[in-house]
């Protein structure tokens, strides 16, 4: 009665808290249904983008064919902004001439002052009035008998005017320059009054070249009427295709959302179908739990071996059959009260059962052949077969067999009253199992032990082979070299006496890849 379904029913978790069942609520959201939507969002964002385009397509070309032709309003503003470079360059000139004015307007106004001041302290205008005044005080000074204080006032006076005479000379250079700079001012006022005249002619040329551009400006924008409102438009247009973006925005947020709702809704929906799921297959478990417990309370109160023993009394009832002879058969079937014919019946009732068919009637008139029972060949049915099979045991083939199959039918019986319970021999032989496999298991590892001790013990043979081999090389060359070098000295001698003075040198082979090398001296 175990359930197949058990692991999959169980998936919940034992601490798992149990949660109600949800409210579908949230509905599918409809892929078509949005993608249409979206579509239609798309298609007018789309229209909007090709006005766009062909507005910019129409500005570029009027942009392009007003900057690559050289038109007469080109050619005008170009001669405005020549006139006006000409007019700012004279205008720089002629404040260059007020400024230099100013400069000499400012030094001439510096000069009257030192030249008032230099008047106010010398009275006189030349150097020769003061000398001869000088030479007048020094002769009245001679000319007339004067006292010490005159003539200490005389001599200061005399010596005043001479330190007057720098200051007269000042005077005299200061108001020839100021005679100078009158001269240059009246040159540099005679160039700004001409400079003046000049940015004024100038000017009307720009006013009247202006007064052109500004007529060609309005025929032109005559022309560009409609760019204002074209250039409305195409901020319109922006502001819808931005308008656009928004709107499937805010409907892939909606779709969004639902399908999050949507999916959370059945994640809900099949944790609560595990949560119930798990329910009943706990149910089942306890109720397949107490038919268990029912069973194992109920064999224990049977025999351990009794569906055994009963196969093992039946069997031997059927071979009997083939151990008694036929007439002590019969009076046994009428001292148990039977007739012949129901124990005739009886027998083939049985015989149908544990051979599988009824033996055939004999011919009316004629008794049948009799046999001795070591000939008798028994034929079995496959329930038969299989019943040896259950208690181990190998079926008698012929009725000689029959009374030793029935011994040991009785033994195997007498087996199962002391055998212990099916639940421990079952242990028993997985646990004879479980030692054996670790039996072969260890066995196994101490092979691959052995295995790998005896891989080292070659290598290591090898490695001493080898280094056998190296030295029985190493002592032959030793001994071709110590005899190479014996052999000039010796020449002579072993030319006369061969045997005297002479190495001997023996190469022996012992093995597939070793020799023994000796070396004899006299």
């Amino acid at each position: 009665e175990a359930d197949p379904a058990a692991p999959a029913a169980a998936p919940a978790a034992e601490d798992e808290k149990e949660i109600p069942k949800p409210e579908m609520t949230a509905k599918k959201p409809d892929e078509a249904e949005f993608a249409e939507k979206v579509e239609k969002v798309q298609a007018r964002m789309e229209t909007l983008h090709k006005r766009i385009q062909e507005i910019k397509e129409n500005l570029d070309s009027r942009e392009s064919l007003r900057n690559a032709s050289s038109t007469e309003s080109g050619q005008a503003r170009q001669r405005l902004q020549e006139l006006r470079a000409r007019t700012r360059a004279a205008q720089a000139e002629r404040n260059a001439i007020y400024a230099e004015i100013n400069e000499h307007e400012d030094l001439r106004k510096a000069r009257s002052s030192t030249i008032a001041d230099l008047k106010k302290a010398v009275p006189y205008s030349s150097v020769e009035e003061i000398d001869r005044v000088i030479k007048e005080k020094e002769h009245y000074q001679e000319t007339h008998p004067l006292k010490l204080n005159e003539v200490k006032k005389l001599m200061a006076e005399i010596k005043d005017l001479q330190h007057a005479k720098p200051r007269v000379k000042e005077l005299h250079e200061v108001t020839e320059q100021i005679k100078r700079d009158k001269e240059i001012s009246n040159v540099l006022y005679a160039k700004l009054k001409e400079k003046s005249a000049e940015v004024n002619a100038m000017r009307d040329v720009e006013r009247k070249q202006q007064e052109e551009v500004d007529r060609l400006r309005k025929e032109d924008e005559g022309t560009r009427s409609d760019v204002p409102g074209l250039l409305k438009e195409r901020d319109e247009c922006k502001k819808q295709v931005g308008a656009c973006r928004d709107e499937i925005k805010k409907l892939r947020d909606e779709h969004n959302n639902a399908k999050k709702a949507y999916a959370e809704q059945q994640r809900l929906l099949k944790r609560w179908q595990s949560q119930e799921r798990r329910k009943e297959w706990l149910k089942r478990e306890a109720e397949r739990d107490a038919r268990r417990k029912e069973r194992e309370a109920e064999e224990a109160k049977r025999v351990p071996w009794e569906e055994e023993m009963d196969l093992c009394d039946m069997l031997i009832t059927y071979l009997g059959r083939y151990v008694k002879p036929a007439a002590a058969a019969k009076p046994a079937d009428a001292a148990n009260g039977h007739s012949e014919g129901f124990g005739r019946k009886a027998r083939q009732e049985e015989e149908a059962f544990f051979v599988g068919g009824g033996s055939k009637k004999a011919k009316k008139g004629k008794k049948p052949k009799s046999s001795e029972p070591a000939a008798i060949k028994v034929t079995h049915t496959p329930e038969v077969f299989a019943n040896f099979d259950k208690l181990q045991l190998r079926p008698p083939l012929v009725a000689a067999e029959c009374a030793n199959a029935i011994e040991a039918i009785k033994a195997k019986k007498e087996w199962f009253k002391t055998a212990p319970p099916k639940s421990e021999l079952k242990r028993q032989e997985e646990e004879a199992k479980r030692k054996l496999a670790a039996a072969e298991e260890a066995a196994a590892e101490a092979a691959k032990k052995a295995e790998a001790e005896a891989r080292k013990a070659e290598a290591e043979m090898r490695a001493a082979e080898e280094e056998e081999r190296k030295a029985t090389r190493e002592a032959a060359e030793a001994a071709a070299a110590a005899k190479g070098d014996s052999a000039p000295k010796a020449g002579a001698a072993a030319a006369k006496s061969p045997s005297s003075g002479a190495c001997v040198l023996s190469i022996a082979p012992v093995s597939e890849t070793g020799v023994v090398v000796s070396i004899t001296t006299p």
